[in-house]
């Protein structure tokens, strides 16, 4: 690795590098890499927050939240701030984590990241913010009509942000945003794009998945012979919880 560095004569090149090894899940390759290269550029906030990552991904969060606080000298990093309530989170710090929230939303209180603290900070403290009231109230009328037995919007890291009609909102998502995870690090590999959509049927239901940017809105339904128009809802709900998500 460190002839990557010597390559590159800015020096700085090694924080991509590191990142393209992040998005592939080399955590440990990118840690070291960041290591070296941070002991000749210590001041490189960018490199600091990518190994502060690298530890949150490694379950070392005194590390993370020893580099991600390194990174906080860059005053716009929104990414930092949110790994670091993130930190905090896990460790149940929820004053530290709300504080860091109030940063985040010092630079962009609409971010996905600012909702999703909110989120994660409401779930601990078994309170709920003011998105999920309104998604879950949209998936209430979803699960109103015709062929529809349950719903679940999730993020596609697994975490449900909201479910109506489902006992076990948490396993399934998890199952969930596996297999969309793989579907999509599938459809790069062999240059077919990203999924859009895809159903799975167990057990005499089916559950039809619409994959977003950010999340994914899982349908169930018991009807098999009425999965196009349990599809059909699917789609036009999923763009409804987007705008109101936007808005």
């Amino acid at each position: 690795m460190s002839e990557d560095l010597k390559y590159h004569k800015s020096g700085l090149f090694f924080a991509s590098l590191a990142d393209a090894y992040i998005e592939k899940g080399m955590y440990e390759d990118a840690a070291e890499l960041l290591k070296e290269g941070i002991t000749l550029h210590p001041e490189y906030t960018y490199a600091h927050r990518l190994l502060g990552i690298c530890y949150f991904q490694l379950k070392d969060l005194a590390g993370a939240e020893r580099e991600l606080k390194l990174a906080l000298r860059d005053s716009s990093d929104l990414t930092a701030r949110y790994y670091l309530a993130r930190v905090y989170l896990l460790q149940n710090r929820i004053d530290d984590a709300k504080a860091t929230l109030d940063e985040i939303n010092r630079i962009d209180p609409d971010s996905k990241e600012a909702f999703e603290i909110r989120k994660e900070l409401a779930h601990l403290t078994g309170e709920e913010t003011e998105e999920v009231v309104g998604v879950t109230q949209i998936l209430k009328e979803l699960i109103s009509l015709p062929a529809i037995d349950g719903a679940i919007l999730l993020e596609k890291d697994g975490l449900p942000i909201a479910s109506e009609g489902v006992a076990e909102d948490e396993e399934l998502s998890g199952f969930i945003s596996g297999i969309a995870n793989q579907s999509s690090l599938t459809g790069a590999e062999f240059g077919i794009g990203e999924v859009e959509s895809f159903s799975i049927t167990t057990k005499g239901r089916c559950l039809i998945n619409i994959v977003g940017p950010d999340a994914i809105l899982t349908i169930l339904t018991n009807h098999l012979d009425r999965e196009g128009l349990a599809a059909l809802y699917g789609t036009r709900f999923s763009e409804r919880i987007r705008a109101f998500l936007e808005r």
